[in-house]
């Protein structure tokens, strides 16, 4: 009994990482630092870069502890609190 009880952990533990590991459908847009004027980039000395806004309908998507683009911009690696 108790083999079968570690075979059951291990084989949910490899199901987790393989659901962790496929893509999601994520949608972007950007966000400008002063919705009333687009055009407007600086605070003070802040000089603003850009900004975008991700969203999801995947439940695993949120929680992002870090963001890796791409050079080329094609892809996106992203690191979740939740585990996903």
């Amino acid at each position: 009994m108790p083999r079968r009880i570690a075979l059951l952990f291990v084989l949910a533990v490899f199901a987790a990482a393989a659901s962790a590991q496929q893509p999601i459908s994520v949608f972007s847009r950007t966000v400008p630092l002063d919705p009333r004027d687009p055009a407007k980039r600086e605070i003070g000395e802040l000089e603003y870069r850009g900004g975008v806004a991700l969203r999801s309908t995947d439940a695993r998507f949120g929680g992002f502890s870090g963001l890796h683009v791409s050079s080329d911009g094609a892809s996106v690696l992203v690191i979740s609190d939740r585990g996903s």
